[in-house]
């Protein structure tokens, strides 16, 4: 499964820096593109530490991550049967797209 996550997706969107980063082999970014090796009935999780980066003003605003996906490219082997493999497909529904939205909110008034 191939995937884009991407940190602060509604500031981007809007033309604005991201207040958000990853830090991926010493280098600082708000976007991440991996795959993930998926097996029937296992779950498998990756975890990523983001960063607020210093003197961020809006602290009102939440923070909106975005998690795209897609199927990479699925090689089926030749054989010998009548019918060819089944290519697999990810559920979707006309008109949205495949993706995952999930908002967080900065704490406030903390002791």
């Amino acid at each position: 499964l191939n995937y884009h996550l991407t940190a602060d997706v509604a500031k981007k969107e809007k033309g604005l820096q991201s207040r958000l980063s990853f830090i991926l082999s010493g280098e600082m970014t708000s976007q991440i593109t991996d795959e993930i090796q998926l097996s029937h009935m296992m779950q498998t999780c990756k975890n990523y530490t983001v960063y607020v980066k210093q003197y961020v003003k809006d602290v009102i605003s939440p923070i909106v991550f975005e998690a795209a996906y897609s199927l990479r490219q699925h090689i089926v082997p030749e054989t010998d049967k009548e019918l060819p493999a089944l290519q697999p497909i990810l559920r979707w529904h006309k008109g949205e797209n495949i993706a995952q939205r999930n908002q967080t909110v900065f704490e406030r008034n903390c002791r």
